[in-house]
């Protein structure tokens, strides 16, 4: 909270210390939009891309939506937005169709070395406390897991075009 309120950006890794960073091979992002943390997400993606040891990691931009209405929209508008940034990353779009979050985002990223998730801004919740602990369960079981929480208005978003 109050790195947010320092104009500070936040990231929080919950390490899978059996797999630690695993082969480094994927990277799921788990995107929610190019404002707020998107950017941030997005730019962490590249520079890691950029290291030696990530530079054969896949980025797979992942999307979840609730039916199959809203899959196509989704997907024309992830893969233009991607195509205009120099990271590679190859999108999906999964539909949700009643099915938790939570289980749709375990199922998709258990392959991952690396889950990039965007946190909620501590404007967005009541006790952000109680939030970052519901998270933490919520995401129980996924690989290495970076929280991120974009608290600048930058536009991250110029740096990869």
């Amino acid at each position: 909270k109050y790195s947010y309120a320092s104009k500070r950006n936040l990231i929080v890794v919950k390490a899978d210390l059996e797999r630690g960073l695993g082969e480094r091979k994927r990277i799921d992002l788990w995107w929610g939009g190019l404002k707020g943390n998107g950017g941030l997400m997005m730019t962490l993606a590249y520079l890691l891309k950029t290291s030696l040891q990530w530079r054969d990691a896949d980025l797979r931009v992942k999307i979840a939506v609730p039916d199959e209405g809203a899959a196509q929209d989704a997907e024309t508008n992830l893969s233009e937005l991607m195509a205009g940034f120099r990271t590679g990353a190859v999108t999906e779009v999964l539909v949700l169709a009643g099915r938790p979050f939570e289980s749709v985002l375990r199922e998709s990223s258990q392959g991952a070395d690396l889950v990039l998730l965007g946190m909620r801004t501590p404007d967005e919740t009541e006790d952000y406390a109680d939030y970052y602990w519901r998270l933490i369960e919520r995401t129980e079981g996924l690989p290495t897991t970076a929280f991120i929480l974009a608290a600048e208005a930058l536009e991250f978003g110029e740096i990869l075009n």
